[in-house]
């Protein structure tokens, strides 16, 4: 059972790591591909979710956070933090739209077959390595760690692959990528 907003500010508020714990769990996948749209780098996205993370929590910006507003607030500074992440590598942003983690939300929730059918399609035609890291770690929720002892090659090799099979996924997508999105929106998309 997925815990509310609500709930996960209540246990912030009241000093409970039970809030930590539930926000990491609900929010932390979403977000490092929402990050991974706009920086094209999925290790890079998981720094800045992380970092992200960490100001939330050691700064408390959750105090007299209204359970409506955590979902915006958490897209909005790791969309901030992405922009801020490109411009000091010298990479100009572009207009991005606030809405993109919003139309991502609203789709994944209203999933029909023929949309889950095309994410299966583009994992697919990824080598059978890099599908089974990428259902491992993005679809099923391994830790790299995990991944890795499961697939039986190296973190380093998970990681790599991931990258990889990511960028190809975008690539393979095309116009349609934001489905890319609904992988960690909480839709099973492996079989």
């Amino acid at each position: 059972m997925q815990e509310s907003d609500a709930d996960i500010l209540k246990w912030l508020e009241a000093g409970n790591a039970r809030g930590m714990t539930a926000l990491f769990d609900r929010y932390y996948r979403p977000l490092v591909l929402f990050a991974d749209q706009l920086l094209h780098d999925i290790a890079w996205a998981e720094d800045v979710v992380q970092e992200q993370f960490v100001k939330f929590w050691e700064g408390e910006l959750f105090v007299g956070l209204s359970s409506k507003a955590l979902s915006t607030y958490l897209f909005t500074i790791t969309k901030n933090a992405c922009c801020n992440a490109l411009e000091r590598r010298g990479i100009k942003t572009v207009d991005l739209s606030e809405g993109l983690h919003v139309a991502a939300q609203e789709e994944a929730e209203e999933l029909d077959e023929k949309t889950v059918q095309i994410v299966r399609q583009a994992l697919g035609r990824l080598p059978q390595r890099m599908r089974e890291v990428v259902c491992c770690v993005i679809c099923e929720s391994y830790s790299y760690a995990e991944a890795a002892v499961k697939l039986g090659i190296s973190v380093n090799t998970v990681k790599t692959s991931l990258r990889k099979g990511m960028k190809e996924l975008r690539e393979i997508l095309g116009n349609r990528n934001d489905l890319i999105l609904l992988v960690l929106c909480g839709k099973k998309i492996s079989k």
